[in-house]
């Protein structure tokens, strides 16, 4: 890896770091999360489907609303930011008061 891709890794791992400080992610990113973020930037809409537990159908659904989730249109293709799934599961979590 040259210079200048280091360099680019390295502000994409410091964006992703302040993109879930903002999300009030309450924990410790895991290694796991930076590694999909960095190397996995984009994920298919089968592949954001299964990491959130819901159908195709429903990410459709979503989209024709214009609500729930960021997508990226690129031609015919929709794929969802690794980032924009991991903020969007830790924006549902929900923690008890009791």
């Amino acid at each position: 890896m040259n210079t200048a891709e280091n360099h680019a890794e390295k502000k994409h791992i410091e964006f992703i770091r302040s993109l879930l400080a903002f999300a009030n992610f309450d924990g410790r990113p895991t290694a796991e999360h930076y590694h999909q973020a960095v190397t996995h930037p984009l994920m298919t809409e089968k592949e954001a489907a299964a990491r959130l537990s819901v159908s195709c159908e429903q990410l459709r659904k979503w989209r024709r609303l214009g609500i729930e989730l960021p997508y990226h249109r690129i031609g015919n293709n929709i794929r969802y930011s690794v980032v924009d799934v991991i903020l969007y599961e830790h924006s549902k979590k929900i923690t008890p008061t009791g």
